[in-house]
């Protein structure tokens, strides 16, 4: 097992000596531990590595380095480009039925001197067609020198449609969208429940309403699912006036978000995700 662990990531480490592997039982999930540690010629810990136990594939990198504190010091193009060019160096950049679904940058910790560190987040989604899979890849890069801390693959088991016809939709987006509104709050009724969260600073407030749809082919209950994820989301935006109180707008503003999962087939409802308010 080590040898093959060690010649899926010889490209990544070129001081890589061996794998050390945890002996017994992970205590949570009751089975083998799926993870071993990547060393390097002085004996020190480079990266975590996560592995299947059954075959041997490694599935997720997440590196020790040094990170740098404070604001982004590379642009988000930059850090895209890096993690582009690591996929090519390390032989896991993916075809073009892979798309990038999501890219964005926040704070992940904070230090003990409150120091702020920040990252760059990607993910990619497997594409059949016009549905995406839950197949995803994850990378994140420090926004402070655009070295890679993580690379992260999940498989979603879902098997390959049989035939185009099963990726045909008999519910249009603007119908997925539709249904669900009729399922949720009205925005009326939501912003006249939220309305006692004010204060004697707040000078007005805005609504505004965010609706989207996107298909997916994904595994529910153990079978596959041509899907409409629809995703409505309200906000409530405040101003607020100048004071001493250091109140601001983000400390009213207020969120309601739904998601519903939809049968693009059949309209039916198979799942519904709940958030918090904020």
């Amino acid at each position: 097992m080590e040898e093959k662990i060690k010649r899926q990531i010889k490209e990544d480490f070129k001081d890589l000596e061996k794998i050390n592997f945890p002996n017994g039982i992970d205590t949570f999930t009751g089975e083998k531990y799926q993870s071993c540690q990547a060393m390097n010629k002085k004996g020190e810990s480079i990266a975590q590595v996560s592995f299947d136990v059954k075959t041997g594939e490694v599935n997720a990198l997440y590196y020790k380095k040094d990170r740098i504190p404070g604001e982004p010091k590379i642009t988000k193009s930059d850090a895209k480009i890096k993690a582009n060019d690591y996929l090519e160096k390390t032989g896991r950049n993916f075809k073009d039925d892979y798309v990038l679904v999501k890219e964005d940058c926040f704070s992940d910790w904070t230090d003990g001197l409150n120091r702020k560190f920040y990252q760059y987040q990607f993910e990619w989604k497997k594409r059949i067609e016009d549905a995406l899979t839950f197949d995803t890849v994850y990378m994140t890069v420090d926004a402070g020198n655009g070295e890679i801390l993580s690379w992260h693959k999940v498989d979603s088991d879902c098997p390959p449609p049989e035939s185009k016809e099963d990726l045909k939709e008999f519910i249009s987006r603007a119908e997925a969208i539709d249904k669900v509104k009729t399922e949720i709050i009205s925005p009326e009724a939501w912003l006249d429940s939220v309305k006692e969260f004010t204060s004697p600073y707040l000078l007005s407030t805005r609504f505004e309403i965010e609706e989207d749809a996107t298909k997916y082919y994904e595994l529910i209950a153990g079978e596959p699912h041509l899907t409409w994820r629809v995703d409505i989301e309200y906000k409530r935006l405040a101003e607020v006036a100048p004071n001493d109180e250091h109140v601001t707008g983000d400390d009213l503003n207020l969120t309601k978000r739904f998601v519903y999962v939809l049968d693009a087939k059949s309209g039916a409802i198979l799942d519904v995700i709940q958030f918090r308010d904020i």
